[in-house]
């Protein structure tokens, strides 16, 4: 597709930008999580709920709140995991960081999630707002902007991250943050 017609496409947000594959890629899943489990804690807040694949796992920490920016999400979510705690949040709205607070959150997990904001710095502060003192922010994104093309943009990503990228959207907070290797899939410390 060409620059012109990726220009004139609308930015993509919610269940328009779910690959249908993520629903069942279990292996993934639990890989992707095995590699934060020593940081997972409960209360765990869980940004992006998406298709509900990582929420089916993650409430097997303990208490778990989960929330989207697509309001069809949230109620296919709500629909597939009755009793769960699901709702519709803009992460870089006050009103989440209010509703993280609340509930006393000890770890977020944002897995490909804030390459498809477009003020990323925005979220990540608030990200750092919501957590509670000793807290993790379990985060991956994709790499490399060298790599960023049509696919990424049909995705409804605005970029691709490096690690000194996500460093400096961190604001000086100083709360744990990590980030997830891909190289060896461990669990690297970000700061």
């Amino acid at each position: 597709m060409s620059e012109a017609r990726l220009a004139s496409v609308p930015a993509l947000k919610g269940a328009e930008t779910y690959s249908s594959a993520m629903a069942d890629a279990k292996n993934y899943i639990s890989w992707i999580l095995a590699s934060f489990s020593e940081y997972l804690a409960a209360p765990v807040l869980e940004i992006g709920v998406g298709h509900g694949s990582y929420a089916s796992v993650l409430r097997d920490y303990g208490d778990y709140i989960g929330i989207d920016i697509d309001p069809a999400s949230v109620e296919e979510g709500r629909q597939r995991f009755p009793g769960l705690d699901l709702r519709v949040s803009d992460i870089t709205r006050p009103e989440f960081v209010a509703l993280a607070n609340e509930r006393k959150v000890k770890t977020i997990v944002c897995l490909n999630v804030i390459e498809h904001i477009e003020d990323d710095g925005k979220a990540v502060t608030n990200l750092a707002r919501a957590l509670q003192p000793g807290g993790h922010l379990l985060v991956n994104v994709p790499a490399l902007d060298l790599l960023f093309n049509d696919l990424d943009r049909m995705a409804g990503h605005h970029r691709r991250y490096s690690r000194a990228e996500m460093r400096s959207r961190r604001g000086g907070r100083d709360r744990s943050w990590w980030s997830l290797d891909r190289r060896d899939g461990s669990a690297a410390r970000a700061s």
